[in-house]
């Protein structure tokens, strides 16, 4: 009795524990500025807060680094004869009629990349060259109806097609090009005034009436200000227009009323985050989620004088602290969710990102990305509007010099995520073997039904495999999602129960995730059951992983079913060449090496089959391919166990 006693209250204790830990991570921001009329006394009331040179400080100008100075210019003289055109209405409806988001998309994002660069231009050269070709640019883009997506058109009441001039909505898309806008009104204000007062008063009208306007009195999901959980539209687009209400509202009052609304929906955003700071989108996000969130945090803490200052939270550890988890051998990512297996977040973020939580690991990571990519030069995309890639022209030379003696890839020997139920272990000489695998539930935004698969790479390349996802469309985000066979757990590695594959939705879920962490081994077990509809007919599905140390990697899966009507399969899908030749081994001829996959010849039975590509962006990711092992239970029983060991072939 008394042991029981002592062991109750270690769970109670444990549980006011996470109680304590939960209630301190929440609200960070708000409980840093506490109401909009203490963060009016801490606010910078003039532009001190921009580190970055005045467009007529020629002297600051000349310091950047001269190789990209030149690609800059060049890059602007190569754009100097774009001709502007208005976005044809039917482009808009082909996303309505067929489902393209790509044909009116990329028509209006080179006009903004041409503006971007132009920009670029002019500032490093100082020339007034580039000049009337930006007014040019920004007289286009201010004509246009809608900055938006083509796809985000369905927050307007008249639905997809061509945007409503009188319902201006604010996306991803808006707040970017309301950002650069805004930087471009700063930076040649004056100049465009020589040209006609009237192009920067554009500007002014433009911003007002289809981004703050709308920003500021209509509550969209993304914010998060219902209690919705938001994911990286909250805080990439909070970011953006923070710039905006900084650069260019006049009136206090609203200017007062922006920053704060968007720290409100900054604060939502780290709330909807785990606790482990995982980004559940996967890493292909994490540039657009916890790197965006840097940026705010970097920004609302130089507009504040420092006196909203998060970085040594825990959580804003970890949120910063995934990417590098996340890295199996760069440029090889944990690519859970939508992400392709090789990623390159920004190296200047990543860097700075672990200078302010004082992560050395994180420091050492950025300047390795440093040195692998040179100066982070992407004009769209939503990575870094003007003032960063100014920053990270000035930053480049300096971070380089580092980059040449302290860069260093991350190496976690083993991890786990307790909330977001993410495990990874390697060999402890990080060739060998490489395993992550995840519990989680099959409604994560950007999720697909994967709740307990993994993915193996051996001597850093991959053996087993997330195939990623392909070029994004209607379909992807509609009700249609999950007939796209990259989405559906059937192409991932896991299980088909009684011919049935898991389904999408919160209440689909792996449970009872275990870890474990010793010297020889890493073991992560996990019952997928409840991850497939009733019809499935499983009791329970456990399933094991486990690292052995320098020796091999096993998979075993202990299961109960109430009905076998022998259509279950373990399934793989692989990029290797495959020898299935001999009963009870299959021969994976991988890219890091030749590995041999051994099983039961009376428990299981192989086969193999190639996998049909319908996406071209999918196809460049797996240039030679991929295939999906299908090992069939055999028996009938309804209980079992099969076990399945990944070793070297040389071994």
């Amino acid at each position: 009795m008394k042991s029981i006693r002592i062991n109750l209250v270690a769970i109670l204790l444990l549980f006011i524990g996470n109680i304590t830990s939960w209630a301190q991570s929440k609200d960070l921001l708000i409980r840093a500025s506490a109401s909009k009329q203490a963060l009016a006394k801490i606010l910078v009331t003039d532009k001190s807060w921009i580190n970055i040179p005045a467009y007529n400080n020629r002297e600051a100008w000349n310091k950047a680094s001269t190789k990209y100075r030149a690609e800059i210019i060049s890059r602007g003289e190569k754009l100097l004869p774009f001709v502007f055109k208005s976005t044809p209405a039917m482009y808009y409806e082909e996303t309505k009629r067929k489902g393209n988001r790509t044909l009116a998309d990329n028509f209006n994002s080179d006009k903004y990349t041409t503006l971007k660069n132009l920009m670029m231009a002019e500032l490093v050269e100082g020339k007034w060259r580039f000049m009337e070709k930006i007014a040019d640019a920004v007289f286009a883009i201010c004509e246009m109806t809608s900055w938006s997506g083509t796809a985000h058109l369905t927050a307007q009441k008249a639905g997809l097609g061509v945007p409503d001039e009188e319902e201006p909505i604010v996306d991803l898309s808006v707040a970017e090009i309301a950002n650069m806008m805004s930087w471009c009104y700063h930076y040649f204000k004056t100049d465009l005034d020589k040209i006609n007062p009237l192009i920067a008063r554009r500007i002014e009208y433009t911003l007002k009436r289809n981004v703050i306007k709308p920003y500021l009195s209509r509550d969209y999901s993304w914010m998060g200000l219902n209690g919705q959980k938001t994911n990286n539209w909250n805080i990439w687009i909070n970011y953006n227009m923070l710039n905006v209400f900084l650069l260019m509202e006049k009136d206090s009052t609203k200017k007062l009323d922006g920053i704060y609304r968007s720290l409100l929906g900054a604060n939502n955003f780290i709330n909807s985050i785990e606790e482990d700071g995982a980004c559940e989108e996967g890493p292909g996000y994490w540039n657009h989620a916890g790197g965006k969130m840097y940026e705010y945090l970097d920004l609302i803490g130089r507009v504040t004088n420092n006196n909203i200052n998060i970085f040594n939270e825990p959580k804003v550890r970890n949120i910063g602290a995934y990417i590098y988890k996340a890295c199996i051998y760069y440029p090889y990512f944990i690519n859970f969710s939508d992400a392709g297996p090789t990623q390159s977040p920004s190296p200047y973020v990543v860097y700075h990102f672990g200078e302010r939580t004082k992560d050395p690991v994180m420091e050492q990571f950025g300047l390795m990305l440093v040195k692998e990519r040179g100066w982070f030069d992407r004009i769209w995309g939503g990575v870094f509007g003007i003032e960063k890639l100014v920053s990270n022209l000035f930053d480049y030379e300096a971070l380089k010099d580092k980059a040449s003696t302290t860069a260093s890839q991350p190496f976690i020997s083993a991890f786990w995520l307790p909330q977001t139920q993410i495990a990874t272990a390697r060999d402890d000489d990080g060739s060998g073997f490489y395993f992550a695998a995840k519990g989680g539930y099959n409604a994560a935004p950007h999720g697909h039904n994967d709740a307990g698969s993994f993915i193996l790479f051996y001597n850093k390349k991959p053996v087993f495999v997330d195939a990623g996802v392909g070029a994004y469309t209607i379909k992807t985000f509609s009700k249609e999602r999950y007939t796209i066979w990259s989405m559906q757990s059937g192409y991932h590695n896991l299980v088909t129960i009684n011919g049935k594959d898991q389904k999408e939705g919160k209440e689909f879920v792996a449970s009872n995730c275990l870890f474990a962490d010793t010297k020889n081994a890493t073991t992560f077990s996990v019952d997928i059951a409840k991850a497939y509809e009733p019809n499935a007919l499983v009791k329970s599905w456990v399933r094991t992983y486990a690292i052995n140390k320098s020796k091999n990697f096993t998979i075993t899966d202990s299961y109960e079913v109430t009905s076998n009507n022998g259509q279950s399969y373990i399934n793989l899908l692989t990029p290797a060449v495959i020898d299935n030749g001999t009963k009870g081994k299959i021969i994976i001829n991988a890219e890091g090496g030749i590995v041999n996959l051994s099983y039961n010849p009376n428990e299981l039975e192989a086969s193999v089959e190639e996998v049909k590509m319908d996406d071209a962006s999918m196809e460049k990711t797996w240039s030679k391919g991929l295939r999906r092992i299908r090992l069939h239970l055999i028996s009938t029983s309804l209980k079992g166990n099969t076990n399945i060991v990944v070793s070297a072939a040389n071994k």
